[in-house]
């Protein structure tokens, strides 16, 4: 066992909301958008916790999305996020 390495933790899955999400330090990091609409929101809290960041390639190449709402106030969006949208 390695110690001081965090381990990332798992990926939990929102039909609701058409997402993969990881839950740390009490807020939510939107991972992966999973649903083929041409709009979406992406949502301010996911199983009552914030949503404070956009993970990196999150919609990485969903080609049908576009428009994208965010409505969150302060969001963090990781690299790559929108790639190839």
């Amino acid at each position: 066992m390695l110690i001081g390495i965090n381990k990332p933790k798992p990926v939990l899955i929102s039909e609701t909301y058409q997402a993969e999400y990881r839950i740390e330090n009490e807020k939510a990091e939107f991972v992966k958008y999973i649903g083929n609409e041409d709009e979406y929101e992406v949502p301010a809290h996911i199983d009552g916790y914030p949503v404070t960041r956009i993970g990196k390639y999150a919609f990485a190449g969903s080609k049908e999305l576009e428009s994208l709402i965010i409505v969150a106030n302060e969001i963090e969006i990781g690299e790559k996020a929108f790639m190839g949208c």
